[in-house]
């Protein structure tokens, strides 16, 4: 049973080890802190990686349903550059990816943020105060 120390149960997986580094790093703890206060309307405020403490939360179901609505065509961007034979590109893409699909609205847009009037402060600790610990 997860949460039970006696079952010999690890939560281990590639996201959730590289969530877990990135966030004991001081800096990117910060920037993921200052990124959920900043932006409060888009999903800019969101951890890409997601939050480890969150990570054993999500449902297989979710996910599913996450990825059928978002990982698709319509919710794409394509850039290119370079020497090529645009029409050519443009027929690959068509063949390779578009073929077989239909447009539908994603509803991923971004959102824009209220200016803000006034400082916005927040007190955050990034780091453990290692002298308190060490004075218990």
């Amino acid at each position: 049973m997860p949460g039970d120390s006696r079952s010999g149960l690890e939560f281990k997986g590639i996201v959730y080890d590289e969530m877990k580094g990135a966030l004991s790093d001081p800096d990117s703890a910060f920037v993921h802190r200052l990124n959920e206060n900043l932006f409060q309307k888009s999903q800019y405020r969101f951890n890409a990686g997601g939050d480890p403490k969150h990570t054993t939360d999500l449902q297989y179901e979710d996910l599913k349903a996450f990825y059928a609505e978002h990982y698709h065509p319509s919710n794409s961007t394509v850039f290119t550059y370079g020497d090529m034979d645009f029409t050519q590109h443009l027929d690959f893409m068509d063949v390779q990816v578009l073929q077989g699909q239909s447009r539908r609205e994603v509803g991923s847009e971004i959102l824009l943020e209220k200016r803000q009037g006034e400082p916005l402060v927040k007190a955050a600790r990034f780091m453990p105060n290692l002298m308190e610990e060490a004075d218990q």
